[in-house]
């Protein structure tokens, strides 16, 4: 389990790097236990317990990079609807933060994310594969000729 609260010092330094400088403890919390728990959920789909299949470092990091991106997209909606439209950069940033977030956990969780954020295996369409057990048409013997016809019953 991991203690999120710990995370919330190196989260500040992550988005002071792009330019947030004014983010509150209390969201810093919450972006960071958000991204834990969607981490968790996309576990519990794959059938991980992420706290016991990986390291607490790497989980650490991937939570950290999820709550960075949680961060920006939220102060860039924000910053919009305060300024009719923020700066031409913040689409570019949250771009980034989302492939550098799909990374993050393509490496944790082994399989690939889309741009939302989902495994690509949840989301993809599969095409049935029927089983037969048994012999099949192909298999079977074809009928016998026995040599009368419906219309006269002789040939």
């Amino acid at each position: 389990m991991i203690d999120v609260s710990t995370l919330i010092p190196k989260l500040y330094h992550s988005l002071n790097e792009i330019g947030i400088d004014r983010y509150d403890t209390k969201l810093a919390y919450n972006d960071l236990n958000e991204a834990y728990e969607i981490i968790k959920m996309i576990g519990d789909t794959l059938d991980v317990d992420v706290d016991i299949a990986y390291k607490p470092t790497s989980l650490s990091r991937c939570i950290l990079t999820y709550a960075k991106y949680l961060g920006y997209r939220n102060y860039t909606r924000l910053a919009e609807q305060q300024m009719d439209g923020g700066p031409s950069t913040n689409q570019i940033q949250v771009v980034y933060d989302t492939a550098e977030c799909q990374r993050c956990l393509t490496y944790l969780f082994g399989v690939q994310f889309d741009e939302t954020l989902l495994p690509k295996v949840l989301t993809e369409e599969h095409k049935p594969i029927l089983l037969a057990i048994g012999p099949s048409i192909v298999d079977s013997p074809r009928p016998r000729y026995t040599g009368t016809n419906r219309l006269n019953n002789q040939i």
